[in-house]
C-alpha cells in the first residue's frame, strides 16, 4: 500500500481562496469545507498555504482576524509530482516537518492536496504487520485543561505545545475534547473568554495504551475523529493523533532513523554552504530536501533528479564511489560556469521502495579554484625560499584569515602537519582576540602600516609559544594577503626572566645591606633579617637562637611571624645538626628526613647557622606550611642573605659589648658616673620643659674603710656588689642607678618629688640593713646613709642639686649614719 501513487490518493475538493482574502475569510472557508487548511491562489497559481494551527497561533498572539491572510501564510509550498508514491510523500512530510503536500502534474499544475490523515489509510497493513502498541508512540506528557479554563487558555496552550487538540477535565472526568478547528470556530463567534465547560465540546473516543496502532487507526476512521484519549489502567494518560501514527513509521525503517535528529536541519538551514538530501530509488536519485542556501543558489530542486544539478558523467562517478566506500570528500565538478566541491555520505536502507539516502554538502569554489591554479606556481617559488629560514613565515588571506603558505619552521615549532595547517586560519593560531587581529589587518591594508609586536601562538598541544612578529601586506594574484615573520623568543624570555629574578634578588640584598648599615643594635638586626625573609622570601615563621660563642650556650630566643612554634633548643645547642656541622638543613616535604629535635608543625623548613670568625653566633629556623616551599632558588637567596647578615650582626654584638663596657662600672655592673651625669642633664632639661619634679639621691655605705682595712678588699668588693644588687632590686625601671665613686652611689629619679624620693631612700636603707656578708672567719652587717635633693625647690641645675644632696648625706653621716636626710 505504501507504493500507491499519489494520483490515486487525491480526493475531495480543496479549500481554495483568493490571495487577497482576510484571516477571518480563510478561517470561514476552512470551517465550511471541513478541511484543516486553505490554499491561497493568485492568477491561478498557488502562492500560499494557511492551516488551522497557523490561525490558532495568530489568535494566541492577539493578531486581528481582519489582517490579510497572505501576510501570515506559508509561501514556501511543498509540491510533489502525482506519480510519486505514498511512502515518498510521507518521507517529505517527516523530513520537512509538514502535514500537507500540494500534488502537481508533469507540467506543474495543481491536481489537489494530500494530508497526513489521508495517507495513513494506506499504511494499515504495514502497521498491522509490525504490531506497534499505542503506548510506544504516545508522548509521556499528558496535556489537558480544566473545565473552568477559557478558550483563550486553550489557544495559548495549543500554540505553546504545538498540538491540535486538548482534553477537558472536570473532577478527573473527561467532559470532551476541543480541537484547533473548534477554537477557530468559537473565536470567530467572539467566545475567547468563555469557560470551556460552556462550549459544545467534541465527544471523547478512547483507546487503551495496550491496544495496537492499527486498532486505534480503525477507531479514528469509524468515529471520524483525529484524536483519541489514551487510557492506562482506566486513567487518562495521553492523546494519540494522526501525527503520532505517522511518526511510528520510524520504528522499523532504517531509512527513517536519522529523522529522529530533524532539529539538526534547522542548524543546516543556517549553513553558509549548500546542503542537500537525495533519495536513491535505484533507477534514479531524487532531491527530497535542501537547506536555505541551496534553495537560494539552485532554486526549487525538490522532487528533481540530482543530475539536474550535477552532470551525468560526474554523478555516475560520485554514485559509484558512494555505493562502494559510503562517502566521498572534496570531489570537484563543474555546473555551468561554476565549480563546486562536493562531500557526501551514503546511508543504506535496502527496503523494497528505496536503496538509501545521500547527504551532500556543496561549496562554491569557483573563485578559489581559479585563484589556486594561478597561485600554485608563485607559491612553489616562495616555499623554496622561506623553508630555509629558522623564523616562522606564514601567509594568510586578509579577508578570511585562511593560511595559504607556511615554511618548515612553522611545522617544527607548532607541531602541526601540513594537512592540518591547510585547514587553519590565523585566528586558530594566534592567542589574541579575533577583533584585535582584524583591527591590525585593517591597519595594514588601509594605512600600509607594518605591524611589529609580541604574540603567543598555539601549538598542536594547546601550549602557547611566545613570538616576536613583523606583519606586512603582500598581494598574491592581485588579492591582499598578510605576510608574517615570527621569531621564537621563548629562550630569550627565559633568560630575561632569570635575569630579572636575579636583579630582584640583588636589589633585595642591596636593600637588606642598606638597612643593616643603618642598624644600631643586635635586636634591630634580627628584626631586619626576619622582615626580609618573611616579606621577600615568604617565610611564615622565623625562630632565632642567639649563641654565646665563648661558652657555646644559647643566651636568648626570638620568634618572628605568625604561627605556633615550640623551641627545639633550650640552653645547649649541641644536639642541633646545623650547630655541629654548619651546613643548611632542609626539610622539603613528607618524603624528606626530619630533624628529631624539630617540634613545630610545618610543610617544609630550613635551618641555618649564622657564623662569624668560624664560630656559630646564632641558629635560624625558617618555616612554611607549604610543602616544597624551599626551592633551590629560595635556598640560594636565603644563604646569600644570611651570609651578608653574619659580619653585620657580629660587629653589632661587639659594639654593644664595647658600649656596655664604656658606660658600666666593671665591679657592680651599675652605670658609671659619666653616664649618670649625662642622664641627669637630659632629665633635668625635660623636667624644666614639662614642669615635672626630679630628685637625686646620694648614698654611701657606712664604715666602708673599716671593713676594707679589717677584712680586706675582696670583702669590701663583695659589700659593694651586694649594695648594688639591693639598689637594682628596689628602684623602678625608669630610675637610673650608678656608682658615683668609691663606696658612694647616685640615683636619678625622673618625675619624683622630694617626699617620694625620701620614701624610696628609706626602703633602700631598710633593705640594706637586712643584708649581710658572710665569709670564712666572720660576718659583716651593712648600713648606708642617704642625702636627697629635688628640683625645683633645692636647685635648678645639676651642680646645685648634687651639692645639696651631698650636704644632706654629710648631715646623715654626722648624725649617726644609717639614716635618710631630705
Amino acid at each position: 500500500m505504501l507504493s500507491v501513487p499519489l494520483r490515486e490518493v487525491i480526493g475531495g475538493e480543496d479549500p481554495v481562496i483568493s490571495a487577497d482574502c482576510t484571516l477571518r475569510e480563510a478561517t470561514e472557508v476552512m470551517r465550511e469545507k471541513g478541511r484543516g487548511f486553505v490554499v491561497l491562489e493568485e492568477n491561478g497559481r498557488v502562492v500560499g498555504l494557511l492551516t488551522e494551527r497557523d490561525i490558532v497561533r495568530l489568535v494566541a498572539e492577539n493578531v486581528s482576524l481582519e489582517e490579510k491572510a497572505l501576510t501570515y501564510a506559508t509561501t514556501h509550498i511543498m509540491q510533489v509530482r502525482e506519480d510519486r508514491d505514498v511512502l515518498y510523500a510521507l518521507s517529505l512530510m517527516l523530513e520537512n516537518n509538514i502535514r500537507r503536500l500540494v500534488v502537481v502534474d508533469g507540467s506543474g499544475r495543481r491536481r489537489g492536496c494530500v494530508t497526513m490523515q489521508e495517507l495513513l489509510r494506506y499504511v494499515e497493513e504495514d502497521l498491522l504487520r509490525r504490531r506497534i502498541k499505542v503506548r510506544e508512540v504516545v508522548g509521556r506528557e499528558f496535556l489537558f485543561l480544566e473545565a473552568t479554563a477559557t478558550l483563550r487558555d486553550a489557544v495559548k496552550l495549543m500554540k505553546e505545545k504545538d498540538i491540535g487538540a486538548l482534553p477537558v477535565l472536570e473532577g478527573g472526568r473527561i467532559l470532551g475534547i476541543i480541537t484547533e478547528r473548534q477554537c477557530l470556530s468559537f473565536a470567530l463567534e467572539g467566545l475567547l473568554d468563555s469557560p470551556l465547560k460552556n462550549l459544545p465540546l467534541l465527544p471523547v473516543h478512547v483507546v487503551d495504551d495496550e491496544a495496537y496502532l492499527d486498532e486505534a487507526l480503525k477507531i479514528m476512521e469509524t468515529t471520524n475523529t483525529t484524536h483519541l484519549v489514551v487510557l492506562k489502567e482506566g486513567i487518562p494518560a495521553g492523546v494519540l493523533s494522526y501525527r503520532d501514527v505517522v511518526k511510528s513509521l520510524d520504528k522499523d525503517y532504517a531509512v527513517l532513523v536519522e529523522r529522529k535528529l530533524r532539529h539538526t536541519k534547522d542548524v543546516l538551514d543556517m549553513f553558509p554552504e549548500c546542503v542537500l538530501e537525495v533519495l536513491d530509488v535505484v533507477d534514479q536519485q531524487l532531491v527530497i530536501w535542501l537547506n536555505r542556501r541551496a534553495r537560494e543558489t539552485f532554486g526549487n530542486l525538490l522532487d528533481q533528479p540530482v543530475t539536474t544539478l550535477i552532470p551525468e558523467e560526474d554523478w555516475s562517478f560520485i554514485l559509484m564511489r558512494l555505493l562502494k566506500e559510503g562517502r566521498v570528500e572534496r570531489v570537484l565538478f563543474r555546473s555551468g560556469q561554476r565549480v563546486y566541491e562536493l562531500s557526501a555520505s551514503y546511508l543504506r536502507v535496502d527496503s523494497s521502495e528505496e536503496r538509501g539516502r545521500i547527504k551532500m554538502l556543496l561549496r562554491d569554489v569557483s573563485e578559489d579554484h581559479s585563484r589556486q591554479m594561478l597561485l600554485q606556481k608563485e607559491l612553489e617559488v616562495l616555499k623554496r625560499v622561506i623553508n630555509n629560514t629558522e623564523d616562522m613565515i606564514i601567509i594568510y588571506e586578509a579577508n578570511t584569515g585562511r593560511i595559504v603558505l607556511w615554511n618548515r619552521a612553522v611545522v617544527r615549532k607548532l607541531g602541526y602537519e601540513d594537512e592540518q595547517l591547510s585547514e587553519k586560519t590565523i585566528y586558530d593560531l594566534v592567542a589574541e582576540d579575533p577583533q584585535y587581529i582584524r583591527h591590525n589587518i585593517d591597519r595594514i591594508l588601509r594605512k600600509g602600516e607594518v605591524i611589529r609586536g609580541k604574540r603567543h601562538y598555539r601549538d598542536i598541544y594547546g601550549e602557547l609559544l611566545p613570538v616576536e612578529i613583523v606583519a606586512t601586506r603582500v598581494d598574491l594574484n592581485t588579492l591582499p594577503h598578510i605576510l608574517i615573520v615570527a621569531r621564537d623568543i621563548s629562550e630569550r624570555i627565559k633568560l630575561e626572566r632569570a635575569l630579572h629574578k636575579r636583579m630582584e634578588e640583588l636589589d633585595s640584598i642591596h636593600q637588606f645591606l642598606l638597612h643593616m648599615g643603618r642598624c644600631s643594635s643586635e635586636e634591630e638586626a634580627y628584626s631586619i633579617l626576619a622582615h626580609t625573609l618573611t616579606h621577600t622570601v615568604g617565610v611564615e615563621l622565623l625562630a632565632c637562637f642567639k649563641v654565646n660563642p665563648s661558652l657555646n650556650r644559647i643566651v636568648s630566643f626570638s620568634l618572628f611571624g605568625k604561627g605556633d612554634y615550640t623551641p627545639c633548643l633550650e640552653t645547649e645547642p649541641y644536639g642541633c645538626k646545623v650547630f655541629s656541622s654548619p651546613q643548611p638543613f632542609l626539610y622539603r616535604d613528607r618524603t624528606s628526613y626530619s630533624c628529631p629535635l624539630f617540634k613545630a608543625d610545618a610543610g617544609s623548613y630550613l635551618c641555618m647557622a649564622v657564623v662569624s670568625a668560624g664560630r656559630v653566633i646564632a641558629l635560624v629556623s625558617m618555616l612554611s606550611k607549604k610543602e616544597g616551599f624551599f626551592t633551590e632558588e629560595r635556598v640560594r637567596f636565603v644563604e646569600n642573605i644570611v651570609n651578608a647578615f653574619s659580619p653585620y650582626v657580629s660587629n653589632l654584638r661587639l659594639l654593644e659589648i664595647t658600649k656596655e663596657l664604656s658606660i658600666r662600672d666593671p665591679l657592680t655592673n651599675l652605670y658609671n658616673r659619666r653616664f649618670v651625669m649625662e642622664f641627669l642633664e637630659r632629665e633635668l632639661e625635660r623636667a624644666k620643659r614639662y614642669s615635672k619634679p626630679l630628685s637625686v639621691i646620694l648614698a654611701d655605705l657606712d664604715n666602708f674603710k673599716t671593713i676594707n682595712d679589717t677584712y680586706g678588699h675582696h670583702v669590701g668588693d663583695e659589700c659593694l656588689q651586694t649594695f648594688a644588687h639591693v639598689l637594682n632590686r628596689v628602684v623602678r625601671g625608669s630610675d637610673v642607678v650608678g656608682r658615683y665613686g668609691g663606696e658612694e652611689f647616685i640615683l636619678v629619679l625622673p618625675e619624683t618629688d622630694k617626699e617620694g624620693a625620701a620614701m624610696l631612700a628609706e626602703r633602700i636603707r631598710l633593705a640594706v640593713r637586712s643584708s649581710s656578708i658572710r665569709f670564712t672567719g666572720g660576718c659583716v652587717y651593712l648600713t648606708a646613709s642617704f642625702g636627697v635633693a629635688s628640683f625645683p625647690e633645692d636647685g635648678e641645675d645639676v651642680t646645685t642639686l648634687i651639692r645639696v644632696a651631698d650636704q644632706r648625706l654629710y648631715i646623715a653621716k654626722s648624725q649617726g649614719k644609717d639614716r635618710v636626710v631630705w
